[in-house]
């Protein structure tokens, strides 16, 4: 009886010492730290993410970047060297254009074609270029004419009627990146990066790649045409006149400076001193 006695009074104190005292309260420190921990990280990582959103959001910024994209019009099996080149129909005044050398060249000059209203639009617009999901129009700057879904394509031996769509590679791809294919709404596509290549296109259906453009060459020195200066707004047909004399030809955004003239001088002469001794 003694022992079991024993046993009974050990357990009674152990279950009363496992009891809490009433009005005891536990210690939260370190669960709240931990809870303040994540709060905290979860609101800085989220923020990081906007911040960066926002800033791809607002790129090619007005007046500051000077972005360029390799393009190509390519048709069936090939890119028809005549519609590789299309040049402005009117003087730049908003700073998305191209100098007849196969690169878009983005500069913005104006908020209406900066960040995400920087697209494939706004450079049809200033080419001449039609852009619908079924047809694209050629300028005249090119031979005029134009390609629709439908057209006939040769695969083989075999007619198809072919599809337009829009690829799109990243910069510095090579053949064997996969382009990424748009099939409509040509015109909302943005340039989002420098050095980007794209290519609207007639291929067969179910086409998943076609060769980069030409022009992906000219990347390699995309201000050549420029005269590697940072063009400004054209304001008119006629050439504008800097303050420091220079003139920007129409349509191209080049500046061109006067070679400096040095006016003549009339020589002054000298009188001789006097060699005659004073008397």
């Amino acid at each position: 009886m003694g022992k079991a006695s024993s046993s009974k009074k050990i357990q009674r104190v152990q279950r009363a010492g496992a009891r809490r005292v009433s009005g005891q309260r536990r210690p939260l420190g370190f669960p709240l730290a931990l809870v303040a921990i994540f709060v905290v990280g979860g609101v800085l990582i989220f923020f990081a993410r906007t911040a960066r959103s926002d800033a791809a959001a607002a790129a090619p910024l007005e007046n500051q970047d000077h972005w360029h994209y390799a393009y190509g019009i390519y048709k069936c099996d090939s890119y028809p060297a005549a519609l590789q080149k299309l040049t402005d129909k009117t003087p730049d005044v908003l700073g998305i254009h191209s100098h007849g050398d196969g690169l878009i060249h983005i500069h913005p000059f104006s908020a209406t074609t900066a960040g995400k209203r920087a697209t494939l639009q706004k450079f049809a617009n200033q080419e001449g270029l039609g852009l619908s999901n079924n047809k694209i129009t050629f300028p005249a700057s090119v031979g005029g004419g134009s390609m629709s879904t439908g057209d006939t394509c040769t695969v083989g031996r075999k007619k198809v009627k072919g599809v337009l769509e829009l690829f799109s590679w990243p910069p510095q791809a090579n053949k064997k990146v996969k382009p990424t294919i748009i099939t409509s709404d040509f015109g909302s596509f943005r340039f989002t990066q420098d050095q980007g290549i794209i290519a609207l296109a007639l291929v067969p259906p179910g086409t998943k790649d076609i060769p980069l453009p030409p022009a992906i060459t000219a990347l390699q020195n995309p201000t050549a045409a420029e005269g590697g200066s940072t063009p400004q707004p054209a304001t008119s047909n006629t050439a504008t006149t800097l303050a420091t004399g220079s003139t920007i030809a129409p349509g191209t955004g080049a500046s061109t400076v006067p070679t400096a003239t040095t006016p003549a001088t009339t020589p002054v002469s000298t009188p001789s001193p006097s060699t005659t001794a004073p008397k």
